[in-house]
């Protein structure tokens, strides 16, 4: 075997490798959750918990900063920190609730899935099954 065949099988052994690192680091929140044997909270459950109003605090995964969010039985929902508050609504569709702000993401909406972790927090996952934040149910 030449030593170019040899240079390029031993560059492909470096790519496979890396491309198995890579993709075994790709494994979302929301799979390493399910695979914890943890389930979302189904539609029922979003509607309980949701069905009077709810004060809370969500630490945001990619700012690092909390708010304070008021959910309102009547599907609207304020967020307030000391530099920001905003004004919107909430609906449930299957598995998730759905938000939609004045400020926040130039009021398109966006649906998220809720993990119970313990009986006033919960993981909040994207739609891609990325982290969003931590929410902290204070009532």
């Amino acid at each position: 075997m030449s030593t170019e065949i040899k240079i390029q099988n031993l560059v492909l052994i470096a790519l496979s490798i890396t491309m198995v690192f890579f993709l075994s680091s790709c494994v979302t929140t929301k799979q390493k959750l399910l695979d914890a044997g943890l389930k979302p909270s189904s539609y029922s459950e979003l509607k309980v918990l949701f069905s009077k109003p709810v004060t809370a605090d969500f630490f945001d995964s990619d700012s690092g900063q909390t708010f304070q969010i008021f959910y309102y039985p009547d599907g609207k929902v304020e967020c307030k920190s000391s530099q920001f508050s905003d004004k919107g609504t909430y609906t449930f569709e299957n598995n998730t609730m759905c938000s939609r702000w004045n400020k926040i993401r130039g009021g398109s909406k966006k649906c998220f899935s809720f993990f119970k972790m313990s009986e006033t927090q919960y993981t909040v996952i994207n739609p891609d099954g990325s982290k969003d934040g931590m929410l902290t149910i204070t009532y």
